[in-house]
């Protein structure tokens, strides 16, 4: 897989299958290489840590989104792909105080870039 990503920075093919606004910001040579390195730092030491990332999401994490009491705040794409609009609005009514965004022309990729600068100055505010 990661002699896969080293020749193929454009998602490994995989651009294909993604949304509209996610094909969009890929065609930013800058940002499918910076996707592309930061898959390779992941997998720098092999794959082991990416799978362990995968069983931590998979298992339980020891509380429920209700028992979450600061102030949480979401940001999901309603064309994402990768993490379906249903799991994103339950996860929001879950979470006591949570302030969820939800973008109907946003992906999982294209919000990051396109929304980055609302995204950090309410994460440093």
């Amino acid at each position: 897989m990661i002699d896969r990503v080293r020749r193929e920075p454009d998602l490994m093919g995989l651009k294909d299958s993604l949304p509209e606004p996610d094909r969009v910001v890929f065609t930013s040579s800058e940002v499918a290489y910076l996707f592309r390195d930061a898959m390779l730092e992941a997998a720098c030491s092999g794959i082991y840590g990416v799978a362990w990332d995968l069983a931590l999401l998979a298992r339980p994490w020891g509380f429920q989104l209700q028992d979450i009491s600061i102030k949480v705040h979401l940001w999901h794409g309603e064309v994402d792909k990768n993490v379906s609009l249903t799991v994103g609005r339950s996860v929001a009514s879950a979470i006591p105080n949570c302030q969820a965004r939800f973008l109907p022309d946003e992906g999982h990729f294209s919000l990051i870039v396109n929304h980055a600068e609302e995204i950090l100055s309410v994460l440093v505010a």
